[in-house]
């Protein structure tokens, strides 16, 4: 049960991840291949700075803190709070509902294998990102699962690999990218004295050119299966109606979302998972 809940949000991610970390025509590698790349740093340096956002840098906790898996999202005071905390409640009400099966299951055996493979994935997922639950967290006395952290954490990824990140792609779209440039032509702090005109200085054409070639192919969404669409595979008759009602509260959302001008992005353009 649990790999069919996670399988769809999953899907195309660890390719995806791949792909931007270490592929040579990936937007992070800087030089001639990639000359469309906004970034003002070679990829070694670029990659530095993704490594830095997880393990932090020494020295400098308050700007680099250590990265731990988070239970529940930050949600900002704002419109873009509202329509992420909206989905958050949508998606728990879903998994709270899918992971009672686990406990009214009349399948003995299958109950006791849903319960050892969430234990099992929990301690292999735990060895690589902090904060995240391990088998012990998750089993009470190696029997009982403790349903209300196990929903907290499937919430987050569901919710994290679909809503959020797809938003946040629509949202810098929307924004026109590539009239925002990644770089800033200006010495930094201590390095240099910033010369006459500098404003004019700031950004090049060729800035605004390559920042637009970067939304086009790399933030602009480019879907290939849609949340609106998502289909677990479930057997049981409990879970396909748990299913069903999930989709259709997505749905009355969008439109209640719609009708109160707090609609960040249409649920037609969310991603079922890391896609781009």
């Amino acid at each position: 049960m649990l790999f069919k809940l996670l399988f769809p949000h999953l899907r195309l991610t660890l390719p995806v991840n791949k792909a931007v970390l270490e592929n040579a025509g990936s937007l992070i590698n800087r030089d001639k291949r990639v000359f469309y790349s906004p970034f003002c740093a070679p990829g070694k340096f670029i990659r530095e700075l993704l490594a830095d956002g997880y393990i932090g840098r020494e020295g400098k906790p308050a700007g680099y803190p250590v990265y731990t898996f988070p239970l529940q999202p930050k949600i900002p005071d704002s419109v873009f709070g509202v329509y992420l905390q909206r989905y958050y409640d949508v998606f728990m009400q879903f998994v709270d509902v899918v992971l009672q099966q686990l406990v009214t299951d009349d399948d003995v055996e299958r109950k006791n294998k849903d319960r050892e493979m969430i234990g099992l994935w929990a301690e292999c997922i735990s060895e690589w990102i902090p904060g995240f639950p391990n088998r012990k967290d998750l089993l009470v006395d190696q029997q009982k699962l403790d349903l209300e952290l196990l929903s907290k954490v499937l919430t987050m990824i569901l919710w994290d690999l679909s809503l959020a990140h797809g938003t946040d792609h629509i949202c810098i779209h929307n924004k026109q990218s590539h009239g925002n440039p990644f770089r800033l032509r200006v010495p930094p702090p201590g390095k240099g004295k910033i010369a006459e005109g500098w404003y004019e200085q700031l950004v090049t054409r060729w800035d605004l050119l390559s920042a637009w070639f970067t939304d086009l192919l790399f933030y602009e969404p480019h879907n290939v299966t849609l949340l609106q669409d998502v289909d677990y595979e479930f057997s049981e008759p409990e879970l396909k109606q748990a299913q069903q009602d999930f989709l259709q509260a997505l749905h009355d959302l969008d439109k209640e979302l719609k009708a109160m001008n707090t609609q960040v992005a249409s649920l037609d353009q969310i991603p079922t998972s890391i896609q781009y």
